[in-house]
């Protein structure tokens, strides 16, 4: 894919999340959470523009702070049931005129704290001299995915039956969404209504760089896991 013009940058926060409330402003290393985001963004050099999205005047004034520019959601995208992707598509048709059909953005989560300028970075690069039409961090599983368990009728079975009696050296490779960041186009997005298109491009991360924080023990465990962390230059920039 050439590209011509900067990217830009996305980062949709909401105040409230559904099952762990204001996670997005909880404090790290003496900084709200979604600051790290923002900052790297910032520092990549790689935007023409990063906006933060949110329906919250405490998330705007931060993202202000920080130094990035901020589009006020509507009511009817702050739900529980409003999408990363419906955000973002309000953002690239509502925030600036300049922003036309081919231009690149890169959605970044407020929670990709483990992630590294040189992520975004090598992952831009991959994007733009490639033929994909997104590109998504993704990461190995911690289990097999191939031994799930799925609940019916109160007992327990194996969700991919097919691979029970073929053994575990013999797994196909497989990856998960790392939920960090998602590039694509704007035509793109518009046309798929989904980060997951079908010349879909990966960024691998490190196992032990993905968190995904949806609960307090998701919370208390990356908190942890941050002990070795707390000097790195590359997370805490």
């Amino acid at each position: 894919m050439t590209l011509s013009k900067k990217p830009i940058a996305i980062i949709p926060a909401r105040l409230n999340s559904k099952r762990l409330s204001r996670k997005n402003i909880i404090k790290i290393n003496n900084k709200p959470l979604i600051a790290w985001s923002i900052r790297k963004a910032l520092r990549s050099k790689l935007f023409s523009k990063v906006i933060v999205s949110s329906e919250s005047l405490k998330i705007k004034s931060i993202a202000i702070k920080e130094g990035s520019e901020f589009h006020h959601r509507k009511p009817n995208l702050s739900k529980d049931t409003s999408t990363v992707v419906e955000v973002c598509q309000n953002v690239l048709n509502n925030f600036d005129k300049s922003i036309n059909e081919k231009m690149v953005f890169c959605c970044i989560y407020p929670t990709a704290l483990l992630l590294t300028i040189e992520d975004l970075k090598k992952s831009y690069k991959n994007f733009s001299i490639s033929k994909y039409d997104s590109l998504i961090s993704a990461s190995e599983y911690n289990l097999p995915p191939f031994q799930a368990l799925l609940p019916k009728k109160g007992f327990w079975h194996l969700a991919m039956k097919k691979y029970e009696k073929i053994q575990s050296n013999k797994y196909p490779n497989i990856l998960c969404d790392a939920g960090m960041f998602y590039w694509t186009t704007k035509k793109i997005l518009k046309k798929n209504k989904s980060f997951y298109s079908k010349k879909l491009g990966i960024h691998k991360i490190p196992i032990d760089r993905v968190c995904d924080i949806n609960t307090k023990n998701d919370f208390k465990l990356m908190v942890k896991n941050l002990k070795n962390l707390k000097n790195d230059k590359k997370i805490f920039i």
